[in-house]
């Protein structure tokens, strides 16, 4: 064996290696949200924490939802508290309001109920009763306890500036009906669905098989639903499942290793079918603006995307591929929430809080 078939080979044991050890983990939000406009999109310089003792902020803010950290330990609050700043940065809030300290305790999985006495040090001392034939034993045991800091998460008013980037709708034409609307999908601010409309049942079939189906929003961004496996701090893998136990497809990412963090293609599996998928993607200066997806081999439908002066997917249009002939198929068009907007919506259900 030659060195560069020995390496391909170590390499490859690396990966399997790698596969077996770094398993498909599910989406979690680091902050249970109490409003739909969404934050994410704006990362702060800074963030305030207001402890119990401090004076309210002035301005009027809303209540974004309850962020929290947990370390396992006995940790200094003000430890806690840059930790807390720095996820609540991450995720866009201008200041958190904080309670009082918390500090838990947990056992190991392999105790059975245990009555805690007391905390030294971070760890949690304590004592297990068990019955014996001479009546009851007493076991000893420990475990370690966490420190835990959380707050309520606020966005001043005026600061909030990002549902211009919040699709409104989806509208999908046939291209030899440009005035006839095909399927309409309507979306709250935090991207979930809010109504469907269609005229036939076809445009369902249409719409899920082939507009969203292949939507980079769907395989790349969207959250619910899937399961990811990162390497050397890229995403690699995507699972899309119907349920937990359930898995709908597998997405494998190929990255161009000129550019940084850009995909190049991606290679779609369904599990028990004999089908694969692969969509190559071109792009410009950073923007996906041509795709092409093969089906079993066979290029069959190639997609112009088209956006506008702020780099927002406005259009999209979508061709079937027929003896080498592209043919333009579908329409799809997609609309955003406007800033003039936001008074309005605040004023239905995220009413603002002014402390003056």
């Amino acid at each position: 064996m030659n060195a560069r078939r020995h390496y391909l080979l170590s390499g490859f044991i690396v990966m399997i290696i790698f596969q077996q050890c770094n398993p498909i983990r599910f989406y979690q939000d680091d902050i249970q949200y109490f409003t739909e406009i969404p934050l994410k999109d704006q990362k702060q310089d800074y963030t305030r924490i207001y402890f119990p003792d401090d004076l309210k902020p002035e301005r009027p803010y809303i209540e974004a939802g309850l962020v929290r950290v947990s370390v396992r330990g006995h940790l200094r609050t003000q430890h806690l508290a840059a930790q807390l700043r720095t996820k609540a940065q991450h995720l866009g809030l201008d200041a958190v309001i904080v309670g009082e300290r918390i500090n838990e305790g947990s056992r190991g999985a392999n105790l059975g109920e245990a009555m805690v006495l007391g905390a030294v040090d971070g760890v949690v001392a304590g004592v297990l009763g068990q019955e014996g034939e001479g009546g009851s034993s007493v076991e000893e045991f420990e475990t370690y306890s966490h420190s835990v800091l959380e707050g309520i998460g606020i966005k001043y008013v005026d600061n909030i500036h990002t549902i211009e980037n919040s699709v409104k709708s989806e509208k999908v034409y046939l291209a030899d009906k440009p005035g006839e609307l095909l399927y309409l999908k309507e979306f709250f601010l935090n991207g979930e669905t809010k109504s469907i409309d269609f005229d036939e049942q076809v445009a369902i079939h249409i719409h899920d098989n082939y507009v969203e189906a292949f939507s980079l929003h769907h395989l790349i961004n969207q959250q619910a639903n899937w399961g990811y496996r990162t390497y050397d701090n890229k995403v690699v893998k995507r699972a899309y499942f119907k349920t937990t136990d359930w898995k709908l497809k597998n997405c494998r990412f190929v990255y161009d290793l000129n550019r940084v963090n850009s995909i190049k293609r991606i290679v779609i599996r369904y599990p028990g079918q004999d089908k694969k998928d692969v969509i190559r993607l071109f792009s410009k200066l950073g923007v996906v603006e041509r795709k092409e997806i093969h089906q079993n081999g066979v290029m069959t439908i190639t997609e112009q995307l088209i956006y506008d002066k702020d780099d927002r997917l406005v259009a999209r249009k979508i061709f079937k591929t027929e003896d080498e002939v592209e043919k333009l198929w579908l329409i799809v068009h997609y609309d955003f929430y406007q800033n003039s907007e936001l008074k309005n919506y605040i004023g239905k259900g995220d009413d603002p809080i002014n402390n003056n």
